[in-house]
């Protein structure tokens, strides 16, 4: 549907509201885009400027000639298709998904097969409607509308099956089996946003990263403003690499670091020494000072 709605507008003259419109959606993509930090809640506002946009599009077609409209509806169940497509095969040959989605996929796999067929019949009924005639068009939209409550109800369990794996939660109970009331919980070049709020404790979680990367994990409040970086009763929580290997080597307490398995040779090699491996969660892997 979007390259429709782009060669709609690319030679047409821009009347003041529609121009509004393609600005409300392309300036924040082009902001978050150079910015690298396009971040779904981020865009989201752009959404109701692509759905006034799209339905003035689909308008005009409906005005011009209802096979064009036939087709634009057509087109969005065909994309439907090869995504669906894709995910069935992928029940069949996991390997050719994500890893994020190849362990959780077979879980709903019926619901995959099923929306795959949905989606067929939907491309086919698109493709042999007739929307001539006011009754006619009201009833495609109407069957159009209500198909896409489906695809709501698909994308929503694909979400929570994809969920677990975007949470902290498991990997928040391997490292409360190796708390005790000293150790020191510590992220090395990563950051999972859940794991304070799965731990419950006080003591605030070392960030380790890059020294330019610092501001950006404090926020823009910090960064603009040039303001101070906090501190807490148990000192800086912040810290760059170089900060972090005077830490390992002075600090009494225990250490518990959690980091991507990649970078565990790197952190190796900095602190001068292979930590102990006391457990591992997908791609993360939890290592100890003691």
């Amino acid at each position: 549907m979007l390259p429709i709605v782009a060669k709609d507008y690319w030679k047409k003259p821009l009347d003041d509201k529609t121009l509004f419109l393609i600005l409300w959606l392309v300036l924040p993509f082009l902001f978050f885009s150079v910015s690298k930090s396009k971040l779904p809640h981020y865009l989201l506002p752009t959404f109701p400027a692509l759905a006034i946009l799209t339905a003035a599009t689909l308008v005009r077609l409906c005005r011009q000639s209802e096979s064009k409209l036939r087709f634009a509806l057509a087109l969005g169940w065909l994309m439907q298709i090869l995504n669906t497509v894709y995910l069935s095969a992928g029940t069949i040959f996991p390997s050719i998904l994500l890893s994020q989605v190849r362990e959780r996929v077979n879980g709903v796999a019926y619901f995959i097969w099923f929306y795959a067929l949905f989606s067929v019949v939907m491309l086919c009924y698109m493709i042999i409607s007739r929307a001539d005639g006011a009754e006619r068009q009201r009833t495609l939209f109407l069957v159009h509308g209500l198909s896409m409550c489906v695809f709501l109800v698909f994308l929503t369990r694909m979400v929570i099956a994809i969920a677990p794996t975007r949470s902290a939660q498991a990997l928040a109970e391997q490292v409360r089996s190796q708390l005790t009331t000293t150790t020191q919980v510590v992220f090395y070049d990563t950051y999972l946003a859940g794991m304070p709020f799965y731990l419950q404790t006080e003591r605030p979680i070392w960030f380790v990263t890059h020294t330019n990367k610092r501001r950006t994990f404090l926020g823009n409040y910090f960064a603009m403003n040039k303001r101070a970086e906090p501190r807490t009763p148990w000192r800086k929580a912040v810290l760059d690499f170089e900060e972090f290997r005077a830490r390992w080597y002075t600090t009494t307490q225990p250490l518990l670091v959690i980091l991507k398995e990649k970078n565990l040779p790197r952190m190796a090699q900095e602190v001068g020494q292979m930590p102990k491996r006391v457990a591992g969660v997908d791609e993360y892997v939890l290592v100890l000072k003691q």
